[in-house]
């Protein structure tokens, strides 16, 4: 289960070209009307949006099912979306270490 929070409310222009370099890495390529549009959109999305899902936000999760494996010493060490038929072998492996 995810950990929602209310967002304050407060949308900055780092925050918006922070979103959208983590969605769209070659943004700075793109024509000068896309990129207007592109800002535009996100600072609707954001404005609009009230709660935060910590979870999602901080790994970068991209939908359920999602899995994230921390080893002992509390260290990320894999995060994958969708079935994962190689949990076991993540989770021995560190088991092992």
């Amino acid at each position: 289960m995810d950990k929602l929070t209310k967002i304050d409310g407060k949308v900055s222009d780092e925050k918006i070209m922070q979103f959208i370099y983590g969605q769209i890495p070659e943004f700075d390529s793109q024509s000068e009307e896309y990129r207007k549009q592109i800002i535009q959109r996100v600072k609707d999305y954001m404005k609009t949006k009230e709660y935060s899902a910590e979870t999602f936000e901080k790994f970068a999760l991209h939908g359920t099912p999602s899995m994230i494996i921390v080893d002992r010493k509390g260290i990320l060490r894999d995060v994958s979306f969708g079935q994962s038929g190689n949990v076991d072998a993540i989770i021995q492996k560190l088991l092992s270490e």
